[in-house]
């Protein structure tokens, strides 16, 4: 299967004050909307491997490390707090933002655009401030300004439906979280949790319709929001990402550890892979082709194919929704999407 295709946020047009969002986010379509068929596994080998020199980041924060829709550009926040991007083909840097409050988030909206979360020391609280910069012209747009909320708060996920222009913007403190919902028209709209601590977010490309996971009582849960209606889909899961309309997520052992990969799609949810062994639920990823990728040691495996690749040594891993990135000494970052 060759890898989807799908229009991505050209530019967003906004007109806004501190604390109120003007007009939302215009689109521009270059590719033929998908099918909405499920995501069938390819017979293609994952990407190799790409290293990249000299990627220091600010507190070391993995989410502040992000691959562009197909892989062009890698972005990420130095130490100095500016916005950074490399051209992955030849390492070369092509763009650099110095950035006015401390960078927390970092999510590409498809090749041209980044979404930034920034954070601002009210003393006794917290705001959170939400931006767009575009990584051609530089140009920044403000979004939101989120006030009022405690020292713990951070923005957790941001996630966006290219066809239908709904953002989900998930806000997270120690105890308690809080979801926005940016429609169509631009209206902001606060998403009934009903009292749930939610820890991740995933909206389908085409039919607006969002899952989160939250957590209750140690456990995580993976659950279906449609048009106000809350569905569980499964107990002890955690989300892996979306492609396309399907929903992949992990089912988790009593340990924590993945046995096999759901995925979700048009309300029906179905068996996608059993492991061969159990994986730590933050050493799996699908890919774009819809492999599933697992880290052990200093390499990973293919469940499909099978097919063992050696990694270079690393400290960390951060999985984002289209990549696998390793953090290794001096500076050096391994990016397998």
């Amino acid at each position: 299967m060759t890898k989807r295709r799908r229009r991505f946020i050209a530019a967003l047009i906004l007109a806004c004050t501190l604390v109120t969002i003007g007009e939302w986010a215009i689109f521009s379509h270059y590719d033929a909307l998908v099918s909405g068929r499920e995501v069938q596994p390819s017979t293609a080998q994952p990407k190799p491997m790409e290293t990249f020199k000299n990627i220091h980041v600010l507190n070391d924060n993995p989410k502040l490390v992000a691959l562009s829709e197909h892989g062009q550009l890698l972005a990420y926040v130095d130490p100095q707090n500016t916005l950074r991007a490399v051209d992955t083909t030849n390492g070369k840097e092509v763009f650099s933002k110095a950035l006015n409050h401390q960078a927390t988030e970092l999510d590409w909206i498809g090749d041209d655009s980044v979404f930034v979360g920034t954070q601002i020391d009210e003393g006794s609280s917290t705001t959170l401030v939400l931006n767009t910069i575009n990584v051609s012209s530089g140009d920044v747009r403000t979004i939101h300004e989120f006030q009022g909320f405690s020292k713990s708060a951070k923005f957790q996920a941001i996630t966006y439906s290219p066809y239908t222009n709904d953002v989900y913007v998930l806000i997270s403190g120690d105890t308690n979280s809080v979801m926005y919902h940016f429609d169509t028209n631009g209206e902001m709209h606060q998403v009934a949790l009903s009292g749930r601590y939610v820890t991740n977010a995933a909206v389908t490309q085409t039919t607006d319709t969002l899952f989160f996971q939250d957590k209750a009582e140690g456990t995580d849960n993976v659950l279906k929001y449609d048009k106000g209606t809350t569905q569980l889909l499964h107990r002890n899961s955690r989300i892996l990402r979306v492609l396309n309309d399907t929903l992949f997520f992990s089912v988790l052992d009593s340990s924590g550890n993945v046995v096999r990969i759901d995925e979700e799609h048009d309300g029906v949810t179905s068996v996608f892979m059993t492991l061969a062994n159990p994986a730590p639920a933050d050493k799996v990823f699908v890919d774009d082709d819809g492999h599933v990728i697992v880290v052990s040691g200093n390499a990973y495996t293919d469940e499909r194919t099978n097919k063992t690749t050696s990694l270079p040594q690393y400290n960390n891993l951060s999985i984002r929704d289209n990549a696998m990135i390793f953090f290794g000494d001096d500076g050096k970052v391994t990016v397998v999407s």
